[in-house]
């Protein structure tokens, strides 16, 4: 016979199986757990959709998109649809660096610095006259940088060269000709060409030209 004495139980001759119920306060624990974790997934997940929002707005500047591509990154959501438009979007933040009044001076000669390592001008279309003297020397400043850093390839530097030869930068491009008679641009000119020839991935064609020119300068052994 099955009777009810508190819990539910079942009687089967002089023994009986009690199935003890959850008191009423943890079953307000279990819902209340369950709940706290529905709402955090949710907020994350609505976080993270307004960081892909961001990335697809026409209208976010390129700053605010690499920022947003870092974040959606860290939580591990893949967004890098195309990598052409995730470096242009990571040199546009650099150079969104450069324009930022608020961005500090050695986050300033950083940007100039990777733009300058990528042979992109970091000059921008306009300037105000009165931040145009200290925009221009943070970007040369970048440009002197990539001359020194020793992990800077040769065209990056050769770049470099000619937009400080342009500004008229002494003692960094045309310091003469050395003993050999080669200028100092002449040679990571050279050093660029020769870097042709031992890249296997470059052309056949940008190979012979490359002879050619180092054949000329009498570099090719």
């Amino acid at each position: 016979m099955l009777t009810r004495t508190g819990a539910s139980c079942i009687k089967t001759g002089e023994r009986s199986q009690r199935f003890p119920t959850q008191s009423r306060s943890h079953q307000l624990y279990n819902i209340t757990r369950i709940t706290t974790f529905n709402m955090s997934t949710a907020h994350e997940s609505h976080v993270l959709g307004g960081y892909k929002a961001t990335l697809s707005n026409p209208n976010t500047s390129e700053e605010a998109k690499a920022h947003a591509e870092q974040v959606l990154a860290n939580a591990g959501v893949d967004v890098t649809t195309n990598t052409t438009e995730h470096d242009n979007r990571v040199m546009g933040g650099y150079k969104a660096t450069l324009s930022n009044p608020y961005t500090s001076d050695e986050a300033k000669t950083h940007a100039a610095e990777v733009l300058a390592e990528q042979g992109i001008d970091a000059t921008p279309a306009t300037s105000a006259p009165a931040q145009g003297d200290e925009h221009e020397n943070r970007v040369l400043g970048g440009y002197k940088a990539t001359l020194s850093n020793p992990n800077t390839s040769a065209e990056a530097k050769e770049h470099a060269e000619e937009v400080l030869a342009d500004a008229g930068v002494t003692g960094v491009t045309k310091k003469g000709a050395s003993p050999t008679g080669i200028s100092e641009h002449e040679k990571h000119v050279l050093a660029g060409y020769k870097g042709v020839l031992s890249n296997d991935n470059t052309s056949g064609e940008a190979k012979e030209k490359a002879r050619a020119i180092l054949s000329e300068a009498g570099e090719l052994h």
